[in-house]
């Protein structure tokens, strides 16, 4: 528990400090996903129980967003 809560933690630093480094939040997030899966924190199971369709349509929505703003 202690090492995705220090994970997390990071995610949530490296968003913070976007203009400071440049990646963007999408890296950022990426980045976790590939650390806990590194720690082997995550594994098969863990992914079978994503709901992907949900985060398809959430990822849909935030494009839609960029795409209006620009």
């Amino acid at each position: 528990q202690w090492k995705v809560l220090a994970v997390f933690v990071g995610v949530i630093l490296l968003w913070f400090t976007e203009e400071y480094h440049g990646l963007e939040a999408g890296l950022c997030g990426l980045a976790g996903v590939v650390v806990l899966g590194t720690l082997n924190l995550l594994d098969r199971e863990t992914f079978r129980h994503i709901s992907w369709e949900s985060l398809l349509v959430f990822g849909g929505g935030l494009c839609l967003g960029d795409a209006l703003v620009a």
